[in-house]
Formats: C-alpha cells, sequence, structure tokens
C-alpha cells in the first residue's frame, strides 16, 4: 500500500514528463553548442549560426522553464504523497486502539510519524525516482564519449568506480562516528536539562563545580566527535573535488590529442567537458543509494509492521443490551498474567463498585469491556455476546468512562465538552449546571469559547474531573464507568452530581473503581478483586469478613 501511494497518483504524469524533458535539454543545450562552433564559426557560415542561435535561445528559454517548473511541481509531489501517506497512517492509528499498544509502542508511533515515513519517502523521491532520468543522460554522455574515443571511456569507467571505493569505505567510517555523535550530543543535552531542572539544588548545596565539571567533559566528548567527523567529510571533499578536475583535465587532454590529428573539433571539447562531468552520475548513485538503502529499508520495514499491527476488525453486530459477563476471563501482558480466570456478572440496572490493590487487573477489566484488549481465553459478554463480536464504535457509543486523569485537549471550552459533536444547547446548559462547570466559566473571560491552552494547563483537577463527568453526560451512555470520578470534587460539588446520578443513573449500569472508603460504604454491591480474580462480593460488612478485604480496608484502599 505504501508503494502504490507513490504510484497512483494522478500528478505522476506530469512530472514524469517535465524531468524527462528538462533532463533531454541538459544534454541537448551542449549538443547545440557544439555544433554552433564546428559548423557556424568555425566555416563562417552566417545561415547555420542563425539556425543555431535561434535554437540555442529557444532551448535555453525551454530549460529555464521546464527544469524550475519540474522542481516546482517535485516538491509539490513530495509534499502530496507526504500528506497522503501521513493521513493514511494516521488514519489506520486512530480506526485502532489496543490499550497495550499505547503503553508499549508510543514511542514508535511517534518514530514513524516524524522520522520513518520522512525517511522512506525521501528515499523513493530524492533517489529512486530522479535515479532513471539522471542515468539516461549520463549513459547517453558515455554514448558520445565512446564514439570519440573508446579510450577516454574506459579510463572514465574505471576512475569512477575507484573513485567510488574510496568514497564508499570513507562513509563507512562516517556512519559509525555520526551514531556515537548522537549519543554524545544526547548526554550533553541531558546534563545540560539536569543543570537547568536541578538549578535550585545546585546553588543552594554548592556543587557548580561538580556541575561545570560535567558539562565541560560532555561537550569536549561531543566536539571530539565533530571534530573526527569532519576530517573524515573533508577527505571525502577532497575526492570529490579531485575527481571532477582529474575527469576534466583527462577529457581536455585526450580531446585535444583527438584535434591534433584530426579527429575531433573543439565544438566537441567544449561538448565533452560539458557532460563529462555526468560519468560520475551512476557511481555516485552507487555510494548514496548504498548508503541509504538500509536505513530506507529499516524504515519501509518498520513501517509495514506497524502497519500490521493495525488490525481494523469491521462489520460485526450491532446488538447491544445493558449486562456485562466475565466468563473464566485470563488475559495477560508478556509472559506474567494479570487477570486469571475471572467470572462475575453484573445486570442491569446494578451499581457496583470494584476494588482490590494497584495492580490487580481493575484497568485491564475496564479495558476488556471496552474491546481495548481481547481475552487470552474465556469470554467478555456484552448483553451476552461476546465483545469481540461487536462493532467497537457502536460498543464504546454505548458505554462512557470517566477516568481518574481526565484528558483535555488544546481546544475550546466546549469543544473540550462535546468533542466536536452537535449538541442541543439547552441539553448542554443543563449539563455544564449539574456539572458545576458554570462556576469555571465565569472565571474564563471567552466564557465556552475560551481556549484551554495545552492538554488543559489552566484547569484544576477538580475541573478537568467535571468536563469529564459532562462529556459522559451528554453521551448518554447505558453503561458508565467512573474511576474514582469525583475524588478531586469537592463536598458541594459531589453530593449535587451524586444526587443527579441516582436519578440520571435508573436504567443503566454503573461501575465504579474504588480508591476510597466513603465510595465503597455506600455501595449497593462490591466485587473484590486480588490476584486477578473474584476473592468476594457483597456489601461492605459481608466483605469485612474477608481477611484480605479487612487489611485493604484499613490500610485505606492504598
Amino acid at each position: 500500500m505504501l508503494w502504490i501511494l507513490w504510484l497512483k497518483d494522478p500528478l505522476i504524469i506530469v512530472l514524469i514528463f517535465l524531468f524527462l524533458l528538462s533532463k533531454l535539454l541538459y544534454i541537448v543545450t551542449p549538443i547545440l553548442i557544439a555544433l554552433f562552433i564546428d559548423d557556424a564559426l568555425r566555416f563562417n557560415i552566417f545561415y547555420n549560426f542563425q539556425i543555431y542561435l535561434m535554437l540555442l535561445i529557444f532551448s535555453t528559454i525551454l530549460a529555464g522553464i521546464t527544469f524550475p517548473l519540474s522542481m516546482l511541481f517535485f516538491g509539490y509531489y513530495k509534499n502530496r504523497i507526504f500528506f497522503k501517506a501521513n493521513n493514511f497512517y494516521i488514519k489506520r492509528l486512530l480506526d485502532f486502539y489496543d490499550a497495550s499498544f499505547q503503553k508499549e509502542h508510543s514511542g514508535k508511533i511517534l518514530s514513524v510519524l516524524s522520522s520513518d515515513l520522512t525517511i522512506f519517502y525521501s528515499f523513493l523521491s530524492d533517489k529512486i525516482f530522479i535515479l532513471p532520468f539522471d542515468l539516461m543522460i549520463s549513459f547517453f554522455a558515455y554514448y558520445l564519449i565512446f564514439n570519440r574515443s573508446k579510450m577516454l571511456t574506459i579510463f572514465l569507467i574505471l576512475f569512477g568506480i575507484i573513485w567510488s571505493i574510496s568514497s564508499f569505505l570513507i562513509s563507512k567510517k562516517i556512519v559509525p562516528k555520526g551514531k556515537e555523535l548522537q549519543e554524545r550530543t544526547g548526554i550533553f543535552r541531558k546534563v545540560i536539562q539536569e543543570a537547568l531542572s536541578g538549578f535550585f539544588t545546585i546553588k543552594c548545596f554548592n556543587t557548580e563545580d561538580k556541575i561545570e565539571k560535567e558539562i565541560f567533559n560532555a561537550q569536549k566528548n561531543e566536539i571530539e566527535m565533530k571534530s573526527d567527523i569532519h576530517i573524515l567529510k573533508s577527505i571525502s571533499q577532497f575526492f570529490n573535488h579531485s575527481g571532477s578536475r582529474i575527469v576534466s583535465l583527462t577529457i581536455f587532454f585526450a580531446t585535444g590529442i583527438l584535434i591534433l590529428q584530426n579527429k575531433s573539433t573543439i565544438g566537441e571539447l567544449v561538448l565533452f567537458l560539458t557532460i563529462g562531468q555526468l560519468s560520475f552520475t551512476p557511481f555516485y548513485y552507487f555510494i548514496t543509494i548504498s548508503k541509504e538503502l538500509s536505513h530506507s529499508i529499516g524504515a519501509y520495514n518498520h513501517l509495514k509492521e506497524n502497519l500490521s499491527f493495525f488490525k481494523i476488525e469491521k462489520g460485526k453486530k450491532k446488538l447491544f443490551h445493558p449486562s456485562i459477563e466475565f466468563k473464566d476471563v485470563w488475559f495477560r501482558y508478556g509472559e506474567e498474567y494479570v487477570i486469571k480466570g475471572m467470572s462475575f456478572k453484573i445486570g442491569e440496572d446494578e451499581k457496583v463498585s470494584i476494588v482490590g490493590r494497584s495492580g490487580v487487573g481493575k484497568s485491564t477489566m475496564v479495558n476488556l469491556i471496552l474491546g481495548f484488549l481481547e481475552p487470552e481465553k474465556g469470554e467478555v459478554l456484552i448483553g451476552g455476546i461476546d465483545v469481540r463480536e461487536i462493532d467497537k464504535d457502536f460498543l464504546r457509543g454505548k458505554i462512557g468512562i470517566i477516568p481518574q486523569d481526565v484528558f483535555i485537549f488544546s481546544w475550546s471550552l466546549r469543544d473540550n465538552i462535546t468533542l466536536g459533536k452537535e449538541v442541543d444547547e439547552e441539553r448542554l446548559k443543563r449539563v455544564i449546571e449539574y456539572t458545576g462547570i458554570d462556576r469555571i466559566i465565569e472565571n474564563m473571560p471567552e466564557g465556552l469559547d475560551t481556549d484551554l491552552g495545552e492538554r488543559g494547563a489552566r484547569l484544576s483537577g477538580g475541573e478537568r474531573q467535571r468536563i469529564g463527568i459532562a462529556r459522559v453526560l451528554l453521551m448518554e451512555p447505558e453503561i458508565v464507568i467512573f474511576d474514582e470520578a469525583t475524588s478531586n470534587l469537592d463536598s458541594y460539588s459531589e453530593e449535587k452530581i451524586r444526587e443527579f446520578m441516582e436519578g440520571w443513573c435508573k436504567g443503566r449500569i454503573i461501575i465504579v473503581i474504588a480508591h476510597r472508603l466513603s465510595t465503597i460504604k455506600k455501595s449497593e454491591r462490591i466485587i473484590f478483586i486480588d490476584n486477578g480474580k473474584v476473592e468476594g462480593e457483597g456489601r461492605h460488612k459481608e466483605l469485612m469478613r474477608n481477611k484480605r478485604y479487612k487489611e485493604l480496608f484499613k490500610g485505606q484502599l492504598v
């Protein structure tokens, strides 16, 4: 699919035509100059002079138009392909979600978007796409030279091979040093960052000398590696510039001898000097492609690996009834099982608290209910249907979750509540009053349309939770999951929301992931989770007979 994105764009036909024309003109112009010198100036034929001059003017103007136009289209085409590729990847990512993937692969996602796509498509465009055009012109240049001097052609090929091997050996030394430089630069930045972050401690404990020494050593190591790389690059540049001059001198010498022998002309000398540098093109591509190929293949494989991970399943059932059942469910992260044969059932209109120590699988249970994870063994049933058989978008439209840490987007307050969906203004107003957001709006200059800043930097923890609750109230789901969503609210707001919930939650399943004693004591039913399975069910007083639950309760549910 990644290759198809590159080839299926209709603009590629226009781009190929412009590139072909500009490259042909690149060699046509020196041929016309050679003919101008040999046929017009040499024999003093005014008619030929006029013809060649007009052709030269025309080819120069055409080259002046086609080359920048081809580069303009090429830049536009590259950006267009990058845009399509990014959109394709992001769409696949947004269509897919796996709770374990977010924890384990978020770095890979950023790497793909910031690096892999650019590396792969830059290699396709800057090297592979342009390669056939440049090779075509290069081989034509070899053909013209070969017709006049086979020895000169052989010399250029042998010299190109020697030059490319030398450049390749130098580049092989630069690559590992480049990686080492990245590591040393990272260490230097880390030392600087630590110094800035710990500035208060440094000044309080007079540790300036120690920090200064660390910064000096880190910077010294970085500069030493930069110097090594600079020396190698200078040697490489020496080979490049020397090679270019040697080619020009060789062509000048060889063609000069042919002119003295009346086997060549001044026009051909000018032509060969102009196109002689094209003899380096195949060897230049050998060097650059050999350096970048493994890097690009790695980026491509990384892309494929990530895209294959995003398994998008469609055509699932859109049936829903508010009941939840875990039937001997097993789930693990890596080798360690966090859910071990868990079984329980929650019926319609039930309000249940789920309690347990940190790490016993409460969050995993929620992700299994939402279909973000799939059990290794057993079944998670919603309304008697396996979650794996229910359309995920449909399922999540029926389940509202209020996490303890509500994520705030860099949008307005209105968009953060509605999440961009069309909502009746009266209904929105009621939800704002119920959740106490009206008191937040009073302090905002633009009311509901106030920008909340990056990740809601202007909001307190309690204000974030109000927004999270408001989102769910607008959804009107049939199952509501609270991850202790009222823990950061003041007593007034908490009581107001509790009163509202008593009426609003009728006919709905309410699941509370409990962290506070007050929440547990008032629960009609508590499911106690320990060691990855249900260790007890009932009201608080009944569960106090359970030794582990009692220990947990006494420990304030830490």
